[in-house]
């Protein structure tokens, strides 16, 4: 028996540290969808590690905004789905919409209550029709991830932008790009808070930076994690559109045309020249 137990530790024993990457991976997450039957979009938040694991999420800890094409910002209502919240955004106009949400879990445990207070912040722009504008700009967020490329036909290749807390470059501070392929990318930012990564996959790539902010103590006062998500295929070039092969059955109806009318008016020379000829003979 004590050699079945022995077995049974040594088999789970080192799950609980290849685990603890993953645990640690956690991280909050918009996914937005366009429903075209009702003209409006469904924004989804998680928690957890995209295309891994999603954990409980308690709506009355979370904040959602959008800033729509006109630049109006309005606070969104949100609904519980499963473990997930949910929004809904009605399409008012073509254009950008920017989503961003705060998100301050309440600590699980009473003791720890003292424990430094973690914020987290997301945020995703999402294009509606042909109108899109992909400017980027601050929204003025504690901790953010802002592109510095224009994404407004990024689909591969180098990707840069900056890292600001409070307004002011990050420099030498670790960013993390999950990609579509299960692709793992980890940079630093430079003396201007900027970074830049290879994105060489198509579809949604997910950047992440965290930080503690000490006190005058050197003593954490406040974690802050920052996610931004970008979709690569909504940024992709419109397909070429299909020749109009109208034109193309009119040249060749003319062209045929044209060479029927040819042959009829050699036809009947090739007559005429038959009947003269019988008529001298005559």
């Amino acid at each position: 028996m004590k050699k079945i137990y022995l077995f049974i530790i040594l088999l789970f024993f080192p799950t609980l540290f290849f685990g603890q990457d993953k645990a640690s991976a956690s991280e909050i997450y918009i996914q937005v969808k366009e429903i075209i039957a009702t003209n409006e979009l469904q924004v989804d938040l998680l928690h957890g590690h995209i295309r891994d694991y999603v954990t409980e999420i308690d709506i009355n800890d979370l904040k959602l905004y959008v800033l729509d094409p006109n630049e109006e910002i309005q606070s969104l209502p949100l609904e519980q789905v499963g473990v997930q919240a949910r929004a809904y955004v009605p399409i008012s106009i073509e254009g950008n919409y920017t989503f961003w949400a705060m998100y301050q879990p309440k600590p699980p445990y009473a003791e720890q209550e003292d424990n430094p207070p973690t914020t987290a912040i997301t945020k995703q722009i999402y294009p509606v029709g042909t109108k899109a504008d992909f400017s980027q700009q601050s929204l003025e967020l504690p901790l953010e991830v802002i592109p510095t490329v224009s994404i407004e036909s990024f689909t591969e290749g180098k990707f840069t932008g900056e890292v600001l807390f409070n307004e002011t470059a990050l420099n030498d501070t670790a960013i993390m790009a999950f990609g579509p392929n299960e692709e793992v990318l980890e940079v630093t930012t430079n003396e201007k808070g900027e970074f830049e990564f290879i994105f060489d996959s198509v579809g949604i790539w997910l950047l992440k930076t965290n930080i503690e902010a000490e006190d005058t103590d050197d003593e954490i006062e406040s974690t802050f994690t920052s996610t931004f998500v970008i979709d690569t295929s909504l940024t992709q070039p419109p397909p070429e559109p299909a020749p109009n092969r109208t034109w193309i059955y009119v040249t060749i109806f003319l062209v045929g045309g044209a060479v029927g009318a040819c042959g009829v008016i050699l036809l009947l020379k090739h007559r005429g020249k038959q009947r003269v000829e019988k008529d001298k003979q005559s």
